[in-house]
């Protein structure tokens, strides 16, 4: 075994702190700014631990494990991308659209949903970058001072991670750190449109609840889910870029440079869209935030009481 380069092994530490400095360094900014609670910030964290981090165990074990799929599977780049795309990008608008909707009711207002979003945005930042990076760190060092000791042991037992790191360019830390941020504005979008979703959802709840028949059909459902696929969409197409850099699938300057283009694209797009959203979002719960057909309603039901009493007046006159 060769020892680590130790500009490399640097460039791996300051790139983990810094994964983990930019959540924290935002959400800090954004409580100043909203003057909101933190809970939903750390609800948010969690939801992408359970969802997109345990729960991905479950199907990993059958595609990418030691089973019949996962033999089949193997080195096979364009269906392993595919796969690890699919599964995060469902696993993520699942659980953030899931999360959202059990404490909408607590947290309503429209900067909540930016709190909600730096959470899980955050905690993809700091365990994909974060911490990958600080492990790498780790044993990177590790096998130096067991090379340096001629520690035969501890290098046997590092083999596995010495394939990992030993690879390790700084184009690779320079990518993985740009493709990190574009994915942190894209997964913050994203949570976003689906905190509108949900608003979406209440807001027609609302609009039909004098209308029995309306109950479970497409005036409830319709908007909301296309705004859940519209996110699915934007997160899939920015992941599968993302994946290819992240899990080196790609090496070459060319095709590194087109993918962190394409993230790119994706996240600002995604990042306008969700603005646009957020912008017409209202401050207020929803349960204030009746719709207009519900106003209008409510108006012609007035005035139609009121004209019904005048009538009766003028009987009672005559």
């Amino acid at each position: 075994m060769k020892s680590i380069a130790q500009p490399i092994l640097f460039s791996l530490l300051q790139t983990g702190i810094g994964a983990v400095v930019i959540p924290v360094g935002l959400i800090s900014a954004w409580k100043v700014a909203s003057k909101k609670k933190l809970r939903p910030f750390f609800i948010g964290m969690a939801g992408y631990l359970l969802f997109v981090c345990l729960l991905k165990f479950i199907p990993d074990l059958f595609v990418t494990g030691d089973t019949s799929i996962g033999m089949l599977m193997k080195d096979k780049v364009i269906q392993l991308n595919f796969y690890e795309s699919l599964i995060v990008t469902f696993l993520f608008v699942f659980g953030a659209f899931t999360f959202l909707k059990f404490f909408y009711m607590k947290y309503s207002e429209k900067q909540y949903a930016v709190t909600f979003a730096i959470g899980f945005a955050g905690a993809g930042t700091i365990v994909n970058l974060g911490f990958r990076f600080f492990k790498y760190h780790f044993y990177g060092n590790l096998i130096n001072l067991a090379i340096e000791k001629k520690d035969d042991s501890i290098l046997k037992g590092a083999e596995e991670i010495y394939k990992e790191i030993k690879n390790i360019t700084i184009t690779y830390i320079s990518a993985s750190s740009i493709s990190q941020v574009f994915m942190f504005i894209l997964e913050t979008s994203v949570v976003i449109m689906l905190f509108y979703a949900v608003r979406a959802r209440k807001i027609y709840e609302k609009a039909v609840e004098d209308d029995e028949a309306a109950k479970g059909t497409w005036l409830e459902n319709a908007v909301p889910m296309r705004i859940v696929m519209f996110a699915g969409a934007f997160l899939f197409a920015g992941q599968y870029p993302y994946n290819l850099i992240y899990n080196r699938y790609i090496t070459s300057m060319g095709h590194i440079i087109a993918c962190e283009v394409i993230c790119g694209i994706i996240s600002v797009a995604a990042g306008l869209v969700a603005k646009n959203m957020y912008d017409h979002l209202s401050g207020k719960s929803v349960k204030y935030d009746a719709p207009e057909a519900k106003k209008k309603r409510n108006i012609a039901s007035h005035a139609k009481k009121k004209l019904s009493n005048i009538e009766i007046d003028e009987e009672s006159d005559k």
